[in-house]
């Protein structure tokens, strides 16, 4: 029995001896204070008193909310929105002023060398029927080396 009690503390010294003791909280990489918690439905924090819907043991509860679904994109304009961007909050998401698509090859046969579809590359003003909305975007900054069409802020 001495020799496991002897064990126990000799290896609780070698993890003290590994971590490393902080006594001041600036030296934490993280810390969150509790009245940083918001005040609404959803978070809970002990600090701010009793809640009988809690047990007494809990000191922080946070749910998380579903992200809501994101619109459906019109289909004419499928391929142009800059995907990066759907889910941007601050602005309405782009639209790419080319996109790419695969078409039937008018060269293509049964049996011939001739790929089925070959990639062709359209401009989004050539394209009147994607919606009015769409086309009044203007030029806002870019990605790289491609221009982003955006519009207005989000409502």
């Amino acid at each position: 029995m001495q020799k496991a009690i002897r064990l126990v503390k000799y290896l609780t010294g070698i993890a003290r001896l590994r971590t490393k003791l902080i006594r001041d909280l600036s030296d934490y990489q993280n810390v969150v204070w509790l009245s940083g918690v918001p005040q609404e439905r959803g978070c809970f924090t002990r600090a701010r008193g009793q809640d009988e819907e809690h047990e007494p043991d809990e000191w922080l509860e946070v749910q998380n909310r579903r992200e809501p679904k994101l619109p459906n994109v019109p289909p004419q304009c499928e391929d142009w929105p800059i995907q990066s961007a759907l889910r941007a909050k601050s602005d309405l998401p782009g639209l790419l002023p080319e996109t790419t698509r695969e078409v039937q090859n008018p060269d293509w046969c049964e049996g011939a060398d001739e790929p089925k579809t070959v990639p062709r590359t359209e401009r989004l003003v050539d394209h009147p029927e994607i919606p009015a909305r769409s086309k009044s975007l203007r030029l806002k900054s870019h990605v790289g080396n491609s221009p982003i069409l955006s519009g207005g802020k989000r409502r």
